[in-house]
């Protein structure tokens, strides 16, 4: 099973596995997807979303995991390769929110390699989770890379984040603690922050390095709290 972006479309069969996902009926998705060649990795849209994409994009979370399931071990082509004309990877979809999670354990359970997969913006999916600040699925994801060992990959990842963090959050660079230090000092004086062994991991470290010692804590923190909150 893969998906054939080669192959004729079906509009017939994309319009029926349209409206079942928009009427969140799960059980049609499911029939429409085991009479599919390509079974939940069809592409339904113009924007090369295969049905898992969508059922993810719009949070159906019980019907992803189905369709994750219906998945078979030998795929022909890699998930990391499944990607639609943005280069987003299903993982990429499911890091936008934080209801998703138990699908991200899923699909990282049957195709690891999805984790550092970039789409054309070269975001990875937890950058995506950091854009759309869902703190519960980025500390999934930070947890899933601190198992990784490549610690030269790992770095280049922190620091990545580390920007995109910062980016989000302009204030950040100017803002100093007790000691009159800006986070970034504190990063440039402390390499452990960069070391996969530290006491918080490698992102979930950098972050804290970043946040935990700055006044006031609460502008920076308050949007990821109240992304956790809002769990969608």
């Amino acid at each position: 099973m893969a998906a054939s972006s080669g192959s004729k479309p079906d509009h017939g069969l994309n319009q029926r596995l349209y409206d079942a996902l928009k009427n969140q009926n799960a059980k049609e998705v499911i029939q429409l997807c085991q009479k599919a060649p390509d079974g939940p990795l069809h592409i339904t849209s113009i924007h090369k979303d295969t049905v898992l994409h969508l059922a993810c994009y719009s949070k159906q979370r019980d019907l992803a995991l189905q369709l994750v399931r219906l998945l078979p071990n030998n795929l022909n082509q890699p998930l990391t390769e499944v990607k639609n004309d943005v280069g987003n990877t299903i993982l990429h979809e499911v890091a936008t929110a934080n209801r998703m999670a138990d699908v991200a354990m899923v699909m990282l359970a049957k195709e690891p390699m999805l984790l550092s997969a970039r789409n054309i913006l070269g975001e990875t999916p937890l950058f995506r989770a950091v854009r759309f600040g869902k703190i519960h699925m980025f500390k999934l994801l930070a947890d899933e890379v601190d198992k990784d060992n490549d610690q030269e990959r790992d770095k280049e990842h922190c620091q990545n984040l580390a920007m995109l963090i910062v980016r989000r959050y302009p204030d950040l660079i100017g803002m100093k603690d007790g000691n009159n230090m800006t986070a970034l000092q504190h990063l440039a004086t402390n390499p452990s922050a960069f070391r996969s062994g530290c006491k918080h991991g490698l992102f979930k470290g950098l972050i804290y390095r970043c946040m935990i010692h700055l006044i006031p804590f609460s502008s920076i923190y308050m949007p990821f709290t109240q992304s956790y909150r809002s769990i969608v």
